[in-house]
């Protein structure tokens, strides 16, 4: 404290002096421009002396906030005050959180005599959006644990508990930040369907909807196998639907065909019948199909190892062929016994393990995060997590890691279907995207152009 008065008392004396000191020049001013017209021996010379005089005040006048006396020391006053205060608050603060141990008294005292280089590494920052606690931990704890006490923490803070994140700068310090404000939610409306740019390359990333910093997201359809999760009602269809209409140039080329398997009747494929080369609405349907794609697979490899090639490349004679799934489980609830599920495993196995190169994929949808309902579950390396009702939901379907990262599925409003979190398993990346909307009215006209296309493509055939 004495330090700080000094620190005071100095200043004060500097700005004191500085201004008494502006005082007498401002005073000389004044005296000098009021003799010299008074001495000027010609109206105009009075005029031109009266002129020089003001435009001179008016450029110090200009000038005067940059060098004001005092003004320098006070804004580095204020600094060192703000940077001393975050120091002590950051320590208290992190004690209180248990990031760090609390210091002796007689350590205490010595390192209040210059807080900012003595005390534990932590800064604490009241912003009118954000507190912000930033700090070199050195007590054990992960980050799940970090989030709880945060959330505990947040009224200490006088923040609301429900917009809490911890992030790890490094592997030693933690930046926790509460949130004093709902954030604006840019996936909160719904995103109509737009066509992304036309690419010349079929197996390119297909432009499905938005992230949450309002940025194209392309789901790299033909180089994963794509695992979408979530409750009824959760958007699927949104997801779906945005991948098969972003594949049409490509479907209309040839290039790509999309096979179908609706095992609840399908009523939902039934919605644009003409974009699927193929569909099933039987589990035996189902897997007949899955063992053509799985023979296609293997011929396709036999042929890349007589050529001397790492990956297939579409064309109209030899297609990429996408697999969708609606209700994947129903592969195995439906299945008439053990061994024809056993079959249709090993054969989406097969598929799922092997199929990439060969550019045969697939593209299951489920409600059930359970991995005993879900065939080759571990071989879908890109993994989307829609609404769920539970915590425990969503660390089935997306993993604890993708969970602590932050993509809380149960959190996702009912009101916001086809939000969800993308998580690509071989890069580790996760992202909060909303898929396009796809209204009945833009099924039914992709339909009906999708049959008018077919139509005359079939008439220039013949």
């Amino acid at each position: 404290m004495s330090a700080l008065l000094r620190s005071w008392a100095w200043w004060l004396t500097k700005g004191v002096g500085r201004s008494l000191r502006a005082f007498g020049f401002t005073v000389a001013y004044v005296v000098i421009v009021v003799a010299s017209v008074m001495q000027a021996r010609s109206s105009v010379a009075a005029l031109l002396l009266a002129v020089v005089l003001v435009v001179a005040g008016v450029a110090a006048v200009i000038w005067f906030p940059r060098f004001a006396p005092g003004l320098g020391d006070w804004r580095r006053w204020r600094k060192a005050r703000a940077t001393r205060r975050a120091a002590v608050q950051g320590y208290r603060h992190a004690v209180g959180m248990r990031l760090i141990p609390a210091l002796s008294d007689d350590d205490y005292e010595w390192a209040m005599r210059r807080p900012v280089k003595r005390l534990p590494s932590a800064r604490f920052r009241v912003m009118p959006d954000w507190v912000v606690l930033t700090v070199a931990q050195t007590q054990a704890a992960t980050t799940d644990e970090l989030v709880k006490r945060a959330e505990a923490y947040a009224p200490v803070v006088g923040a609301p508990a429900d917009w809490v994140t911890v992030q790890r700068q490094t592997d030693a310090v933690v930046r926790i930040v509460w949130r004093r404000a709902a954030p604006v939610d840019q996936l909160s409306e719904s995103i109509p369907f737009q066509p992304g740019p036309a690419s010349d390359d079929p197996i390119a990333p297909v432009l499905v909807g938005r992230t949450e910093a309002g940025a194209d997201y392309r789901l790299n359809v033909f180089d994963r196998q794509t695992l979408v999760l979530g409750a009824s009602g959760a958007g699927k269809g949104s997801w779906l639907w945005s991948t098969v209409l972003g594949l049409t140039p490509h479907i209309k080329a040839g290039t790509v065909e999309v096979w179908g398997a609706d095992l609840k009747g399908g009523v939902e494929l039934s919605a644009a019948l003409p974009m699927f080369a193929r569909t099933a609405t039987t589990f035996e349907q189902a897997a007949e199909m899955i063992a053509e794609l799985r023979a296609e697979v293997d011929r396709r490899l036999e042929h890349m190892v007589s050529v001397n090639s790492r990956k297939h490349a579409p064309t109209p004679e030899q297609p990429a062929r996408l697999m969708i799934f609606d209700e994947f489980a129903s592969l195995v609830y439906s299945a008439p016994s053990s061994k024809e599920k056993a079959a249709v495993e090993a054969d989406v196995k097969s598929i799922a393990s092997r199929g990439r190169a060969a550019r045969v994929v697939i593209q299951a949808f489920a409600q059930d995060p359970r991995a005993d309902s879900l065939l080759a579950r571990p071989l879908f390396t890109n993994v989307v997590g829609l609404r769920f009702r539970t915590a425990d939901d969503t660390k089935l379907a997306i993993g604890p890691a993708a969970y602590d990262a932050g993509a809380k599925c149960e959190l996702i409003p009912q009101s916001t279907p086809g939000v969800g979190y993308a998580m690509d398993e071989e890069s580790g990346t996760v992202q909060r995207v909303r898929a396009f909307w796809v209204s009945d009215e833009v099924l039914a006209e992709t339909s009906a152009d999708m049959e008018r296309f077919l139509a005359l493509r079939e008439g220039a055939a013949s």
